[in-house]
């Protein structure tokens, strides 16, 4: 097959992460996603949640989504609806599911539907503040209403 490999361009993988985030976010009930500059004063004042998925295949490689708690509480209720039932989990499940979505989408992209890839589940921790100084990947920032929401790539092989 001959398209690129996922870490060798940058800027397609730029265009991917962001029409690929803007259209689940769409189906979700969420219309804006831009590209925007990473802005770690804010990500590092406030809190957010980094989400990690692992997956194997032609390459190994963990994707990374880091958005705050807002985010992923607006776009729960947007695809769910407002209910005083939902929690903390529910929206920090909507944001894993969103990277496992993405992570999907993307490997199909750029590698064909017809090549297996072995998909771990999205963990989740609380950022800390600091640890995007040093990624060792690519990082991608985009905005959606204001809220950051940052994709990173770190490919072992």
């Amino acid at each position: 097959m001959n398209t690129p490999h996922l870490s060798e361009s940058a800027a397609l993988l730029n265009k991917a992460v962001g029409s690929t985030l803007a259209a689940i976010l769409t189906n979700c009930g969420i219309s804006s996603v831009t590209e925007a500059p990473l802005n770690l004063e804010r990500i590092n004042s406030e809190t957010f949640w980094i989400f990690e998925m692992r997956y194997s295949g032609l390459i190994e490689s963990k994707n990374y989504l880091i958005c705050s708690e807002s985010f992923a509480k607006r776009v729960t209720e947007s695809f769910v609806g407002e209910s005083e039932e939902l929690d903390r989990s529910d929206f920090l499940a909507t944001a894993g599911e969103i990277l496992n979505m993405l992570t999907g989408n993307l490997l199909v992209a750029f590698y064909g539907d017809d090549v297996g890839f072995d998909l771990g589940l999205p963990k989740q921790r609380e950022f800390v503040p600091g640890e995007l100084d040093e990624f060792p990947g690519q990082l991608f920032s985009y905005s959606s209403d204001g809220d950051p929401i940052i994709f990173g790539v770190v490919v072992s092989k």
